[in-house]
């Protein structure tokens, strides 16, 4: 029980931090699962909400690289085409991203399973 309160410190730790880093919060549900020893959580398939989190930190990576692109300088036509390309790829890896988001609700199966496990 002490470890869940530890994680359950380390997640109010983070809600607080009004942008909390997606990689940590992975980190910290990663553990309420080897704690419950299921990947489902009161309904909640931990799961799904990890690989969200996976996809939010991906999504950030391209905010990033995209901002780096809009920033450089293209002074050639050539530059600029390819620039405009670079930007495209990662909006559609952007859109690819959050079209593997998942909801995190369990199926009922799963949900009675993990109630037995806690």
């Amino acid at each position: 029980m002490r470890r869940l309160e530890q994680i359950s410190a380390k997640l109010q730790t983070m809600r607080a931090n009004n942008k909390p880093d997606p990689v940590e919060v992975e980190k910290a549900i990663a553990e309420l699962e080897s704690v419950y020893g299921s990947s489902v959580v009161g309904g909640i398939d931990l799961k799904a909400v990890r690989s969200n989190l996976r996809g939010v930190s991906r999504m950030q990576e391209l905010q990033k690289e995209i901002e780096q692109l809009r920033a450089a300088p293209a002074e050639t036509k050539e530059a600029k085409e390819a620039n405009k390309a670079k930007l495209a790829e990662k909006y559609k890896e952007i859109q690819s991203v959050v079209g593997r988001m998942q909801t995190p609700t369990a199926s009922t199966g799963e949900r009675t399973k993990s109630a037995g496990a806690q």
